[in-house]
């Protein structure tokens, strides 16, 4: 009798303690980002963007942008963009805000005469 008492008593607890876990795991929301190029009458090629949070959608006014090779491009300004002229060649595009995840886009060859606009939806973990 004890002993059913005692195994009923650890299965309840055992499943009450799964039961709180489950309210406590962290849920992943994942960014992405959207390109677009147009050609340009230059000899430069120039990387423009703008930063939004995916949840809420909203523009986000602070991050760093930086390229593959952990070299600086741009500060993300007050409005949510950023503008940078670059050097031609294949890159990653890095975009990094305190609170969000690090976003990186697939390798882009960047050629001269182009503007290439990038759109980042920054996803961020929530632990509920």
């Amino acid at each position: 009798m004890i002993y059913r008492f005692f195994i009923l008593t650890m299965v309840f607890v055992i499943s009450n303690c799964n039961i709180q876990n489950k309210k406590h795991r962290p849920i992943v929301i994942k960014g992405y980002y959207e390109i677009d190029s147009t050609i340009i009458s230059k000899d430069s090629c120039i990387l423009e963007g703008i930063v939004f949070d995916k949840r809420s959608n909203e523009k986000l006014n602070y991050g760093i942008v930086y390229l593959d090779s952990n070299k600086y491009l741009a500060m993300v300004d007050s409005i949510g963009g950023f503008r940078k002229q670059v050097k031609e060649g294949s890159h990653s595009i890095i975009i990094s805000a305190v609170g969000y995840s690090k976003l990186k886009t697939d390798t882009i060859n960047l050629k001269n005469g182009y503007k290439f606009f990038i759109k980042f939806y920054l996803g961020t973990t929530i632990i509920r």
